[in-house]
C-alpha cells in the first residue's frame, strides 16, 4: 500500500493509521484496489477520518477529507462499540449513547410472552457481557454515569421479570482506618 500507514481490519472495521498525508493516500490507494477488484464498495458516508491532536490538520488534508465525503472526528468517535477519544466531555456523550442503546433490550425482556429462563439468559449472554466489555476499555469516570444507568435497567427489568422487589442501594463505606 502506501508507506508509513499500518492497515488494521477487525471484522468489518477497517482502519488505517499514520500521518494525516498518508493516511488519505492509504485511503485512496484502498478503495481504488475495491473498485479493481469488485470486492468492496466503500460506504463513504461511514467513513471517518480521526485526528486527536492539538495540532490542525494540514489545509489539503482538511479538502480531501470533504471531497472523499469522509466525517473529520477530532473529541471522540466510538471505535470498535466503545468511546475513544481526547474530550472528556465528548467521551461522556458518546458513552451514553452507546449504553442508551441497551435501553430496548431490558424493556422487551420483560414481556410477559418471554418466559424468566430466556430473560434470564439474554441478561447473562447479552446484557452483563455488554458492559463488562465498556468496563475493560473506558476509563471509569467517564463510564460511571452510564454504567449506573445500565444497571438500573438491568436490576428494574430483572426485578420485574422475577416478581421481586429491587433492593434499595445504600451507600456503604468501608470503615476508615485508624
Amino acid at each position: 500500500m502506501v508507506p508509513n500507514v499500518r492497515t488494521v481490519a477487525i471484522v468489518d472495521d477497517f482502519y488505517i493509521v499514520g500521518p494525516p498525508e498518508d493516511v488519505i493516500k492509504g485511503y485512496e490507494e484502498f478503495e481504488k484496489l475495491c473498485i479493481a477488484d469488485g470486492s468492496l464498495d466503500l460506504n463513504r458516508t461511514k467513513g471517518k477520518f480521526l485526528y486527536f491532536h492539538p495540532k490542525e490538520l494540514p489545509a489539503p488534508v482538511s479538502k480531501k477529507i470533504i471531497d472523499l465525503g469522509l466525517t473529520l472526528k477530532n473529541k471522540a468517535a466510538k471505535v470498535l462499540g466503545a468511546p475513544l477519544g481526547v474530550d472528556p466531555f465528548h467521551m461522556l456523550k458518546l458513552t451514553g449513547e452507546i449504553v442508551d442503546k441497551y435501553q430496548i433490550l431490558f424493556q422487551r425482556i420483560t414481556d410477559i410472552r418471554l418466559p424468566v429462563f430466556a430473560a434470564d439468559q439474554i441478561l447473562r449472554l447479552c446484557g452483563v457481557p455488554s458492559l463488562n466489555y465498556l468496563t475493560r476499555v473506558v476509563p471509569p469516570a467517564i463510564l460511571k454515569e452510564a454504567a449506573q444507568k445500565f444497571d438500573g435497567w438491568a436490576t428494574l427489568s430483572y426485578s420485574k421479570k422475577h416478581e421481586v422487589r429491587p433492593r434499595r442501594r445504600t451507600n456503604t463505606r468501608s470503615p476508615d482506618r485508624v
